[in-house]
């Protein structure tokens, strides 16, 4: 509170008092902040610079100096902008300070030139008016400028490492088409030895389970064609090799009946191991009913349906095959999920690595295996 026994002319004197220590106090702030701006332009590792409206340099701070490799005092005599760069370079900059004063600010990449070895210097430019403080008219321009080599560098020697993996991968493409290419020749080796054993054969038992075993290796001789000829070597086209698989099965099979195959199969790509697995389980199965599901008729329909299932979420697929006949059916009291045959064992173990299922559907006498599909 005011001391009642001031005058009033005692009263003035200390409210000027007051008045010039607002000033003060708002005079000192203003010169701080005036200093610090000035530390952080003359510390700023960007080149910073001032130009008059008809486009002669009147500031550079030291990191700009470096830059360009110009010692020179400002104070003295302002330097030229068209000094700064080639007079190729500086046709742009003559564009860009023509539409600074619409524009306000625009940011473009410029190319210095060094003042001692004529370098050309790639910045990313930000230049800008200056406005009056009162009028707001333009009274000068400003700009920073941060040196784009290194970026350049770090962007050439990205391009360089994309360019060497591409090749490394062009690599182990040819690589892998090499591998598919040279063990499905081996398998189908192996195929032949075993035709050759079997024509030697007279007991009708062990004749088919050589050609049981023949139609296996083939099954997979048939993955490694496809992933031979895929442009994508480490990826199965299921739905196509399913359908090869098939007719190749009917092809072979020794059968009193006709056989009508349809097909109904959505897009799948299969991992090679997946593929060499789902491969194996497949010909179990297709075989089985080819040889088993029409004892007693002339005409048979084999039908196989391929479905990829997201369940909800897009990121976990499952694929999905069922194989359907219209033939006999099993007997009710044969569970082929608890089966101790040679072809039920190895669906069972290959269905486990595919961490997969395997049901029966009685009423629609067909088959459905269900497994994850890996992104």
């Amino acid at each position: 509170m005011l001391n009642q026994e001031l005058n009033p002319f005692q009263l003035q004197v200390k409210f000027l008092q007051y008045q010039f220590a607002v000033a003060h106090e708002a005079f000192n702030h203003q010169e701080l902040d005036n200093q610090c701006l000035s530390i952080l332009v003359e510390h700023s590792q960007d080149m910073i610079s001032l130009a008059s409206l008809n486009g002669d340099i009147i500031y550079l701070n030291p990191a700009g100096k470096a830059l360009v490799g110009l010692d020179h005092d400002f104070t003295q005599r302002p330097l030229p902008a068209q000094d700064f760069f080639s007079p190729e370079d500086f046709l742009e900059v003559q564009t860009v300070l023509a539409n600074l004063v619409q524009q306000k600010s625009i940011h473009r990449e410029l190319w210095l030139q060094h003042f001692q070895t004529e370098e050309r210097i790639p910045v990313a430019c930000h230049a800008f008016c200056i406005p009056h403080p009162d009028t707001g008219e333009p009274i000068g321009f400003g700009s920073i400028n941060r040196d784009n080599r290194p970026q350049r560098q770090t962007e050439a020697q990205l391009r360089q490492l994309l360019q060497e993996k591409e090749l490394l991968l062009q690599e182990k493409e040819r690589l892998l088409q090499e591998v598919h290419h040279r063990v499905k020749n081996n398998l189908q080796l192996i195929t032949s030895l075993i035709n050759l054993q079997r024509q030697t054969l007279s007991d009708p038992a062990a004749t088919l389970a050589l050609q049981t075993s023949q139609t296996r290796i083939q099954s997979l001789a048939m993955i490694h064609e496809h992933l031979d000829e895929s442009d994508r070597f480490a990826q199965l086209n299921l739905a196509k090799y399913i359908s090869e698989l098939t007719h190749y099965l009917c092809h072979v099979a020794t059968i009193d009946h006709i056989l009508e195959t349809r097909f109904d199969l959505e897009p799948v790509c299969l991992s090679a191991d997946a593929a060499t697995a789902c491969g194996l389980v497949l010909h179990e199965l297709i075989h089985n009913a080819i040889h088993h599901a029409f004892p007693d008729q002339t005409v048979g329909r084999l039908i196989i349906r391929l479905r990829l299932i997201s369940q909800g979420n897009p990121a976990i697929q499952t694929c999905q095959i069922l194989i359907q006949d219209d033939g006999v059916g099993l007997p009710p009291e044969i569970n082929p999920l608890q089966s101790e045959t040679l072809g039920f064992q190895l669906v069972t173990a290959l269905l486990k690595k595919l961490r997969g299922t395997l049901e029966y559907d009685r009423p629609l006498k067909g088959f459905q295996i269900q497994f994850p599909i890996d992104p």
